[in-house]
């Protein structure tokens, strides 16, 4: 956990300099690429459909970052990167991995210790995780001077910088694009998966959302981000896809800055406490059977509050989540108009999600199909170009 200080000041403010509300919306186009590609791949191996997401939360983000044009399949830099969302994916689901986050002092511990076995599992990553953010950095820097870089975050953040550049500004230029792949390609592909298993154990939810879309482009093209304001349903679809199973349940650990009393307990400075995100979405009397996947929740007249509560809290809120929820909403949207989502042979896939930092459901098979030969030929027919 970084604490408060100056560096972590300087990383917000550099956070939120590329991915607030309104600079967000100019990475719409790489989004629908990414989607795109993902339809595409869905289309001609549907098995596959959880590496498919994979996939394209990496391109998504190698493309924002470091404005890689990564290859339909076999790109070394989403190899690498696929490898860190497996790292990221095995160290947060370690049940040790937030207990290291409260007791630092187990890194000091042999390896025989009950919970510093996560030392070991670090060190295997660790050089996979250095790859994935020095390798692109470097070829930014060395596109820059070719002149032949392509928009990205790094290059601009590259760009800023000059002779008087301390080490840690120079830092930050590196840290700023790796973060945004160690914090935003697990959570996305975890939202998408629980997407695809709520679709298959709610079909008619599945066939409202669809109907709406197909009121808006008649099936004759694929949905856009020009037409968000127009999926009120599918809008609600997003949010109970959120709320239904948050990919963080426990949220990120915080530290007390000050003594504080919560509900008559005194709390010491300097103590660990994590938001119960889960249930605060699971809370009965806010949200009335919070296990069903119940998207109308939040279409009457007097809604229940917005689930950006998944997102964190006050000045640690996740400032990826504009770019987040577009990738999300754009993904969503297009696969509804493009396929339908069903168990395979009439059995349900099991709602089983693994533990951790970060969670999402256990491998599940599905039958994904092209809604109709129209659907197919519009998915055929998209053009991977920004």
């Amino acid at each position: 956990m970084l604490p408060y200080g100056d560096r972590w000041r300087r990383l917000r403010r550099a956070f939120h300099a590329h991915f607030d509300a309104t600079t967000s919306k100019e990475y719409r186009p790489l989004e629908m690429q990414a989607v795109q590609r993902l339809l595409r791949n869905l289309l001609e191996n549907p098995d596959n459909f959880s590496q498919h997401l994979k996939h394209m939360a990496g391109q998504v983000i190698l493309s924002i970052a470091y404005g890689i044009d990564v290859r339909p399949e076999g790109d070394p830099h989403v190899a690498v990167a696929e490898a860190v969302l497996e790292a990221v994916s095995v160290v947060s689901s370690n049940s040790w991995a937030m207990l290291l986050d409260m007791m630092p002092w187990l890194l000091y511990m042999p390896g025989w210790f009950p919970g510093a076995s996560i030392k070991h599992e670090a060190s295997k990553w660790l050089p996979i995780v250095d790859s994935m953010i020095g390798k692109p950095h470097a070829e930014v820097k060395a596109a820059l001077a070719d002149g032949r870089a392509p928009p990205s975050v790094a290059a601009k953040m590259i760009l800023q910088l000059d002779e008087n550049s301390s080490e840690e500004e120079i830092w930050t230029t590196k840290a700023i694009p790796g973060f945004v792949y160690l914090v935003g390609a697990d959570t996305t592909v975890s939202s998408l998966r629980t997407f695809f298993l709520a679709m298959a154990l709610y079909p008619e939810v599945q066939r409202k959302a669809q109907a709406e879309i197909d009121s808006i482009t008649s099936g004759s093209r694929l949905p856009d981000f020009s037409d968000m304001a127009s999926f009120t349903y599918v809008d609600a679809l997003i949010k109970e896809v959120l709320r239904w199973h948050p990919v963080a349940p426990l949220g990120i650990p915080r530290r007390l800055m000050e003594d504080d009393i919560y509900n008559g307990y005194f709390i010491p400075a300097g103590s660990m406490v994590m938001s119960n995100i889960w249930a605060i979405m699971h809370d009965h009397s806010i949200y009335p059977e919070p296990n069903r996947f119940y998207p109308e929740r939040w279409l009457v007249p007097d809604p229940p509050p917005s689930p950006e509560a998944v997102f964190g809290h006050g000045r640690r809120i996740c400032q990826g989540r504009f770019m987040a929820r577009d990738s999300i909403w754009a993904a969503i949207v297009n696969i509804l108009a493009s396929f339908e989502i069903k168990s395979v042979n009439g059995n349900p896939p099991k709602e089983v999600y693994t533990s951790g930092i970060v969670s999402y459901p256990e491998a599940f098979e599905l039958d994904i199909r092209p809604r109709s030969d129209v659907a197919a030929a519009l998915v055929h027919g998209t053009v991977f170009e920004c």
